[in-house]
């Protein structure tokens, strides 16, 4: 960048450095020094991750200041552009590291700021040629539903910027008798579910608030900075002889200032456990100034004695966990509860969460799975037909059942029941993304990431859509984040395996999906996704590291690969959740029977929108081989898939994608297109690049070429980079055992 050049131009507002002066839509907005300079810092390198230790060293020099500094400088720059936090345009945290602008910045003699954008220009503009998502994660995500994604903020209501945002801590057990800790939790998790159902009030989740607990050793600035929001709620628990003192109080995160804080004192006799934790919000409430919208008319609220209570507090906490172990233990606690007290609706909401977790988690059968859940859906929509749990929980079920417009519709009344509802929020954006839906469901991920923004689920969602919008660097950086903030974690590990795949690491990729695999290896994404590396890199003999429902990917594929087209079909046919189309069309299509793989793919086009203009997962999910046999059997909608494909991967060059599956998409479409000098193109490029692509030796679309000494040759630096891996691995696993 131009270092003599007076102004800083982006799209909306510039920087006039001899004026020292900021000038946003054409109006000068005056700023503090240091926050200028951090203004400057961060416009001289736009989209690139800037420390907080290069900020300091810039802006501050040698003088000794805080993180509150920084913190302050950040907010004042992003009231003057008029920024927010939570769903930010212009500057975004990458928490505990740093800022990056996110904006495009030119030098300039001259300025030259951009008119006005419409609606989310920068955003849309971004979707513009929506790039494919991660092949291995399609390839078993479209039937299972597991796959976890994660924009303007369009799901959920969004808090303007003005608007309070509040974390609730974990309240401190200080009882003479330990054992209490879970009412603490408890209090803090209720607490936060009342406010939660405000939408002028943006509430950091559970997964990301209830890291900082009494042993964590973050001050409430650090908290603040982390979670985004303007203020914090901790509290204490003090169980007496035949009382209970709660303690809860009000923080503003900037200055540490105690706005509100009340002591209450509640006999352990009563069955209204939860009259407490209203009475709390509402006093909250008031001290913030805003309402909870509809709170009191969205959900019943029945009585519990403290003993079942517990069951109920324990049970969801431990389900939530998401590990083997814990699911099932909180399934057990979920039971005991509700033989306490059998018409607790969102303890019926819950046991029905539970059951369908157990599937994801813990290996129980998903057709039982779902058998179970039914009854405690249909008790909950009874007892409690209008509450966030209870809808979620029914569209869970309808997922499962692949009823995918049932479960939207349930998932759409979960979150207009409560807009802050984390798993509504992404229960709906999975379920969107499933329909085609991409960009709806990535405004609904971007609302679950301002609400949860530590969790790892959350950062495998920030990951997914950075790999969406084609920008691998930030796709790692979330991946990376995700296992910072929850180092060991099953999910954290797999979604940085499945990246490290897309952009070419394998050996890397490989060995995060197993340290998933070990964490836990009943959790059937991470188990079916290095199937299919391991059949991708030619390690074929280590697919049966699981049994076949957990690895039938790889297995398939890996058949199909031998020649034994029965057995392949086989598997898909018997683990393939929902309707066996993805794999059985794509197998029809690989042995050119295009009779057979006609109503798979008619079915598949149908059910995922793609002639409604849903590309999600584009060639993944085999738009170009529907396509080709819909025009194989004279299927008028094959045009509209030609249109839309073409859009997908016109005006590229070698060279402008970053993963794997979109260069193999685009490389296929040359090949559809009679173009076979550019298609071998772009595979020399991703051979040079370190990509595999086992699927040219079974994908048709490449017979023209197939005896070519140029495509031989690219196949043959494929196979020496896959032999190159599969040495590496294979030394490793002989050092292992020795």
């Amino acid at each position: 960048m131009n270092s003599e050049a007076r102004f800083l131009v982006s799209d909306r507002f510039y920087v006039d450095r001899h004026d020292e002066t900021l000038i946003v839509e054409r109006s000068p907005v005056p700023l503090h020094q240091k926050a200028y300079q951090v203004l400057i810092a961060l416009m001289t390198r736009p989209n690139a991750l800037v420390t907080k230790r290069e900020l300091f060293e810039e802006v501050w020099g040698t003088l000794a200041v805080s993180d509150a500094v920084l913190t302050t400088a950040i907010k004042e720059l992003r009231q003057a552009l008029g920024d927010d936090a939570r769903a930010p345009w212009a500057i975004a945290t990458v928490h505990g590291r740093g800022y990056r602008l996110m904006v495009s910045v030119q030098a300039s003699d001259e300025p030259a700021p951009a008119a006005s954008r419409e609606g989310a220009g920068v955003i849309e503009k971004r979707f513009a040629g929506l790039r494919v998502v991660l092949a291995l994660v399609a390839l078993v995500a479209l039937g299972a539903g597991v796959l976890t994604l994660t924009p303007p903020f369009f799901g959920g209501a969004p808090a303007s910027a003005a608007a309070p945002s509040i974390a609730v801590l974990p309240f401190n057990d200080y009882s003479r008798d330990a054992g209490h800790e879970w009412f603490g939790n408890s209090l803090a998790e209720e607490i936060l579910n009342s406010l939660a159902q405000s939408q002028d009030l943006l509430v950091a989740a559970r997964t990301s608030s209830f890291r900082y607990g009494k042993e964590a050793d973050a001050d409430i600035q650090e908290i603040a900075d982390a979670l985004d929001v303007s203020h914090v709620i901790e509290g204490s628990v003090q169980w007496e002889a035949d009382q209970m003192r709660v303690t809860a109080q009000l923080i503003r995160a900037e200055d540490g200032f105690h706005v509100w804080s009340k002591s209450y004192y509640f006999p352990l006799a009563t069955s209204d456990v939860m009259s407490l934790q209203r009475d709390i919000a509402e006093d909250i409430m008031s001290a913030l100034n805003v309402g909870i919208l509809g709170a009191r008319e969205v959900s019943v609220e029945q009585p519990i004695d403290l003993e079942y209570y517990e069951h109920f507090i324990r049970g969801r906490e431990l389900v939530m966990l998401r590990r083997p172990d814990s699911t099932l233990a909180g399934l057990e606690e979920l039971k005991m509860l509700i033989q306490g007290v059998p018409d607790f609706g969102p303890g019926h909401a819950w046991l029905a969460y539970a059951y369908m977790f157990s599937a994801q988690f813990s290996g129980r059968p998903s057709e039982d799975a779902a058998k179970a859940a039914q009854f405690h859906v249909h008790r909950a929509m009874q007892l409690d037909p209008n509450s966030a749990d209870t809808l979620t929980a029914a569209a869970l079920l309808e997922l499962a059942r692949s009823n995918t417009d049932q479960a939207l519709a349930y998932a759409d009344r979960a979150v207009a029941a409560n807009p802050n509802h984390v798993p509504a929020l992404r229960r709906r954006g999975v379920i969107l993304l499933m329909k085609g839906r991409a960009e709806e469901a990535h405004r609904d991920f971007l609302a679950v990431q301002a609400r949860d923004p530590l969790s790892s689920i959350t950062l495998s969602h920030v990951a997914m859509t950075f790999a969406i919008l084609g920008d691998a660097d930030r796709s790692t950086e979330a991946a990376l984040e995700g296992i910072r903030w929850n180092p060991g974690d099953a999910t954290a590990h797999s979604t940085l395996g499945r990246q490290l795949a897309a952009v070419g690491d394998y050996t890397a990729a490989i060995e995060e999906l197993e340290k998933a695999v070990a964490i836990n290896p009943n959790e059937s994404l991470s188990t079916m996704v290095l199937s299919i590396l391991y059949w991708q890199v030619g390690l074929d003999h280590f697919i049966s590291f699981a049994e076949e429902s957990k690895t039938w990917p790889g297995r398939a594929a890996s058949a199909f690969s031998a020649g034994d087209f029965e057995r392949g079909l086989e598997l898909v046919e018997a683990y393939e959740l929902g309707s066996p189309l993805l794999r059985r069309a794509t197998f029809y299509y690989w042995q050119g029977d295009m009779a057979d793989a006609y109503i798979p793919a008619k079915r598949l086009a149908a059910q995922n929108g793609l002639a409604e203009g849903g590309l999600a997962y584009s060639y993944q999910t085999g738009t170009i081989p529907v396509m080709l046999v819909m025009e194989a059997n004279g299927d008028p909608q094959h045009e509209l898939l030609r249109q839309r494909l073409e859009k997908l991967f016109a005006d590229r060059e070698p060279g402008d994608l970053a993963f794997g599956p979109d260069i193999y998409g685009a490389a296929s479409w040359r090949m559809v297109n009679g173009e076979g000098d550019d298609a071998v193109a772009w595979l020399k490029d991703a051979g040079e690049r370190g990509f595999i692509f086992r699927e040219l030796y079974l994908d048709p679309v490449w017979d023209p070429l197939r005896d070519s000494l140029e495509f031989q040759a690219i196949l043959a630096v494929m196979e020496e980079r896959a032999a190159a891996i599969r040495s590496e691995i294979e030394a490793g696993e002989t050092e292992e055992k020795n």
